[in-house]
């Protein structure tokens, strides 16, 4: 029996390619799967169907969602391959009472259910987190738009007030620029002196007053429990579900809610993917097209902004491109459309001149010149540090199964051209390494102090400046880590601490603790997660809660780990281990000594004594 959707049928043939049911038509039918492949669709302007994601086996319904919540099919539903399917006459008056009659039916729409949500929700995911990369490089490339191009914008200039943007501005790339440019530089965002390839990565969230979220945001606590729940075991859920119907048709219904809400999440990512695809490389007016005219400008010599700079930033640029074009072939099964007229012959034209370039370049970069190894021994000091990680973490005490992990993604770190790569998932791994590491930290602190300051050198050299690994760091960094030695007692009317210095001052209680992000202090924090005890001033605080130990971890919450992270890399790259990437300057020129920052203190309140 050939396959109609407007009749129940049983055991109904639809050959390959067949559309069993249209994205938004209306459902009439719970539709049981006995064979083959459902592809689920979804269509976006243009006409263009993409792809989300397939269900295979027997004993699914796919499309029920919809006799649950609005009537109509939230997706296109094609069979990709021969499918056996059978149509009941269903509507959403009679849904509810049928699976809950019916165990079986009720489990088998609930699982599939499960199913259609797992996969849209990891397909939201896919679209949102390419869709954040995409929006970041986009923001940063209108940020070098006017950098590489500034006789565009003849009324912008960095230090002077940024204009609003007309609502003459209709070119949405244009927008975008000046959008960007104002809000960018009204909050303290300065161009880089050498813009290069690494700046499309860079996050200037703070600066640009926005976010770039690589997953959606979906908390539901009740479902968590449901979906756990309908993955029991059969025969259970048999008894408790003909026990009382009304629990089963609960479930479904509150599963088909689920992902009528996910479904609606993943249309406003197609919204944003489609909009971040436009600016990017859809169209006429496109950052590739922008970016055209100056790649054709610099290649001819005559450009605004050295080529140099330019050139490895658009090879950079013609990769993002290919590795976009991949990605929505990946997501969707089909290619991006409408690409703009000329992103063809950039990619070709910016790839061959950023090999030429590189070509051309000095084989061997100069080192960068630094005092710190002369007159040091750096193989007597780097034989001293030999095995500098096992010495930290055997003296940290830190657990067995966090070295486990710490030392598996240390071996990953280590393997990367450059650690702090923000590609990928090596921000995650930088994540969880620093979690750890923080942990060490904190206990190979606390016994620094009740050992009077008595720890080996490796621990030394981790608590003064986040060093971890001799293999991580060069011969200049080893150098002066290992010489340098602050003034024993430096005297100032302006009060400046070590970061040890000031954890011990911490530790000690010579000090308050910091503010949290919330603008709690020590005292405010522990009220506030023990209100079970009567807490009005610190003096009520017991033993247990107020002691050096918990000051301690307060303040690495509170204010140090916030500190490195501000001082250790951008957000995209950020890592407290110290690696010789940190830095591209020689050490002992961007040392921050007391002295210096003596000064410049001095040098702010002669200019505005009130400023603190």
């Amino acid at each position: 029996m050939a396959f109609d959707p407007s009749v129940p049928q049983q055991q109904a043939q639809a050959p390959a390619g067949t559309l069993l049911f249209p994205e938004g038509s209306s459902a009439n039918t719970l539709n049981v799967l006995h064979s083959g492949t459902v592809r689920y669709l979804t269509e976006v302007p243009g006409g263009r169907k993409l792809e989300l994601f397939k269900l295979n086996g027997a004993n699914l319904t796919p499309g029920s969602v919809a006799l649950f919540t609005s009537g109509r099919y939230p997706f296109h539903l094609q069979a990709e391959e021969a499918c056996v399917i059978s149509t009941y006459a269903m509507n959403r008056d009679t849904i509810s009472k049928s699976v809950g009659s019916r165990v079986s039916l009720g489990l088998m729409v609930a699982r599939t259910l499960l199913r259609e949500i797992t996969e849209l929700f990891k397909k939201s995911n896919q679209i949102r987190k390419i869709t954040s990369e995409i929006e970041k490089v986009n923001d940063n490339l209108s940020i070098l738009y006017y950098q590489f191009n500034p006789s565009v914008f003849p009324d912008i200039k960095p230090g002077s007030p940024i204009p609003e943007v007309s609502a003459d501005v209709v070119d949405p790339v244009m927008r975008l620029c000046r959008e960007n440019l104002k809000l960018f530089f009204d909050n303290g965002g300065i161009l880089p002196d050498r813009p290069s390839p690494q700046f499309l990565e860079e996050e200037h969230e703070s600066q640009l007053t926005r976010l770039y979220p690589e997953e959606i945001d979906f908390q539901d606590g009740e479902f968590n429990f449901i979906r756990k729940l309908v993955m029991q075991d059969p025969k259970i859920l048999n008894v408790l579900f003909t026990a009382d119907p009304s629990m089963l048709a609960y479930v479904c219904s509150k599963l088909a809610n689920v992902l009528d809400q996910i479904s609606g999440i993943l249309k406003t990512c197609l919204t944003d993917l489609d909009e971040a695809f436009r600016i990017f490389f859809i169209g006429e007016n496109s950052l590739v097209e922008k970016f055209y005219l100056i790649l054709d400008i610099t290649s001819s010599g005559y450009g605004t902004a050295p080529a140099e700079f330019v050139i490895p930033v658009l090879g950079a640029f013609a990769g993002k491109i290919e590795k976009y074009k991949n990605g929505h072939q990946a997501l969707f099964g089909v290619p991006v459309a409408n690409i703009s007229p000329n992103t063809q012959a950039f990619q070709s034209k910016a790839v061959t001149l950023a090999k030429k370039m590189e070509e051309t370049a000095p084989k061997v970069q100069a080192p960068v010149t630094s005092s710190a190894t002369a007159g040091v021994d750096v193989d007597a000091i780097r034989k001293e540090l030999d095995n500098s990680a096992s010495v930290i973490i055997q003296f940290s005490g830190l657990g067995a199964e966090q070295i486990k992990e710490f030392s598996a993604l240390m071996v990953k770190v280590k393997s990367l051209k450059n650690p702090l790569d923000p590609e990928g998932d090596n921000r995650k791994v930088r994540r969880t390494l620093g979690r750890h590491y923080w942990d060490m930290y904190q206990e190979c602190f606390t016994k620094y102090m009740s050992s009077n300051r008595n720890v080996p050198k490796p621990v030394e050299l981790m608590l003064k400046y986040g060093y971890f690994d001799e293999t991580l760091v060069d011969d200049s960094q080893i150098a002066f880590m290992y010489t340098q030695k602050d003034p024993a007692n430096f005297t100032s009317n302006v009060p400046i601490s070590l970061g040890t210095e000031w954890l011990e001052k911490v530790f000690k209680r010579e000090v308050p603790t910091s503010l949290d992000e919330m603008g709690q202090n020590f005292f405010e924090k522990v009220k506030l997660e023990n209100r079970n005890i009567v807490i009005k001033k610190e003096s009520d605080i017991p033993p247990e809660l107020d002691n050096p130990d918990t000051r301690l971890k307060f303040e690495f919450a509170s204010l140090y780990e916030a500190n490195v992270r501000l001082t250790s890399g951008s957000p995209a790259t950020h890592f407290p281990i110290l690696t010789k990437f940190h830095s591209q300057m020689a050490i002992d020129k961007s040392y921050v000594s007391k002295k210096i920052l003596e000064e410049v203190v001095h040098e702010l309140m002669a200019v505005d004594y009130s400023i603190f």
